[in-house]
């Protein structure tokens, strides 16, 4: 039985919504998780079996060669010694295998970057609904959440004074420390003396040009991804496009 707990622990320390748990989780609550998915992993292993013996000649014939091989015998019955094994081989490979499936939302970004460029969201709303849940008392973890929730980009000033205005390519992981912030810039710029916006660089109508294909067809989205220090930030908070324009407004108004 230990393939079918091998898979329950790669479901629990893959998918996120058991990861932001897990990560946070040790010693006997950590296994008894992986055991919990074991047991899952392996009802869906032997309800596979069950369909494909009744269902696929080819299943059949794979399970006679292999018990030809291991036992003399190429007679089969649904729940025979071959049968067992199969099942116990599955467990294995479905604990990772539905872990990947249900991160779905990150393989058009992971796998293939040109994509129509919207706006840049490698995570559903329900994703990020899995980590308020593992979220507990740090800031920049709910912050990012926050982005996450409400589909706002992050406003970054460095220690250098230089800012970003973009989204977080990756969710926070509460496993790890986090020692750099990798974001899909759609502005930079940087704070004068008097600490206002200079807004020098937009990235958005590029990351458009190169999401068509057309021009800039060498290059992909995640090839403007930039990597920032943590420790290099002073602040950071939500940026919202409007309300920094009616802060503008008011601004000029007061003049």
């Amino acid at each position: 039985m230990l393939l079918p707990l091998v898979g329950g622990y790669a479901f629990a320390t893959i998918w996120d919504g058991s990861l932001y748990h897990a990560s946070r989780e040790s010693g006997h609550r950590l296994y008894f998780r992986a055991v919990f998915y074991a047991v899952i992993v392996f009802f869906c292993a032997g309800l596979i079996h069950i369909i494909l013996f009744t269902a696929s000649p080819h299943y059949q014939e794979l399970l006679s060669f292999v018990a030809k091989i291991a036992h003399g015998d190429a007679r089969l019955e649904l729940w025979d010694k071959t049968a067992w094994y199969s099942v116990l081989v599955m467990s294995f490979a479905i604990g990772p295998v539905l872990a990947l499936t249900l991160n779905f939302s990150r393989l058009p970004f992971l796998l293939n970057w040109k994509v129509p460029f919207t706006g840049y969201q490698p995570f559903l709303r329900w994703q990020a609904w899995l980590l308020k849940n593992a979220i507990k008392n740090n800031d920049f973890e709910r912050l990012v959440y926050r982005s996450f929730r409400q589909s706002l980009p992050l406003l970054i000033t460095l220690n250098s004074g230089k800012i970003y205005i973009g989204w977080a390519v990756r969710a926070p992981n509460p496993a790890a420390v986090r020692r750099f912030l990798r974001i899909l810039p759609l502005i930079s710029g940087y704070r004068n003396d008097e600490h206002r916006l200079k807004i020098t660089t937009d990235y958005y109508s590029v990351l458009e040009t190169v999401s068509e294909g057309e021009e800039l067809g060498h290059l992909e989205i995640g090839d403007f991804e930039a990597v920032i220090p943590v420790d290099q930030i002073i602040s950071a908070h939500l940026f919202d496009l409007q309300a920094y324009q009616k802060f503008l407004d008011q601004g000029a108004n007061q003049k």
